[in-house]
């Protein structure tokens, strides 16, 4: 993908009518971001709202008014809208700051971003949608690296068109919790010291490697304790 400047030339070994090779007068631009993209939630919890970060880098210039899709298909929550956002705003972010003019979220849809500045070619880009906005991570969580999560820009120096579609390049994936359960030493009283075990299922096999984390605010811990972790694919249990 380059510009019309760039070293095209058109040629041929005909016998009867070889033609040397001749720059090309005229040629459309294709814009890319390679395997720069990068889509990542937080909080990660299936069916609630969340933080939806982006980064890319573009190869081509992105000039004001260039506009940006992420599609989103079966995330949830109401029509926003966003026009004129300012850099310091809470509801988008973006390093550098000031990227992103204007916001449409289309629900189950896509997002569309609309540039307010020029960024030269192969800039890195954050853009951060805050959960303020109120998108849903679908009911039943996503797949990592889901090929419908995908990217297209409209751009005077390089367009990244809607098809062919370009599936982001790392995209996080997201569990659904079927079930979880911590059941407590018996007859053990308040403050007293206890064991515990830990069950739950997710929707996803669980590998070498992957991390659960359980919150228990208001409960301390005197001294270091072993953990014994048995799982499948359906859940785990955890022993401590």
């Amino acid at each position: 993908a380059g510009s019309n400047k760039e070293a095209l030339t058109l040629a041929t070994n005909a016998i009867l009518a070889p033609v040397l090779p001749i720059a090309i007068k005229a040629a459309a631009v294709v814009g890319s971001f390679k395997d720069s993209t990068v889509l990542r939630f937080s909080p990660a919890v299936a069916g609630s709202a969340t933080t939806i970060i982006l980064t890319f880098t573009p190869v081509m210039e992105m000039r004001p008014s260039s506009e940006m899709r992420v599609a989103l298909p079966g995330f949830g929550g109401d029509l926003v809208q966003h026009r004129n956002i300012l850099a310091d705003s809470e509801l988008v972010r973006s390093s550098p700051p000031g990227v992103v003019r204007d916001l449409l979220w289309i629900p189950s849809s896509f997002i569309n971003l609309v540039f307010a500045k020029t960024l030269p070619a192969n800039s890195a880009v954050r853009i951060t949608i805050t959960s303020l906005n109120g998108i849903k991570i679908p009911a039943s969580g996503t797949r990592r690296n889901s090929a419908t999560f995908t990217i297209s820009a409209t751009a005077v120096a390089g367009n990244v068109p809607a098809q062919p579609q370009t599936p982001v390049a790392c995209a996080m994936g997201v569990c659904k919790m079927v079930s979880s359960l911590i059941e407590f030493d018996a007859g053990v009283a308040a403050g007293g010291a206890t064991g515990m075990s830990i069950s739950f299922a997710v929707d996803r096999i669980l590998v070498a490697g992957d991390k659960v984390c359980v919150r228990l605010p208001g409960i301390g811990q005197q001294c270091g304790a072993a953990c014994v972790v048995n799982g499948t694919a359906l859940g785990a249990n955890v022993s401590m």
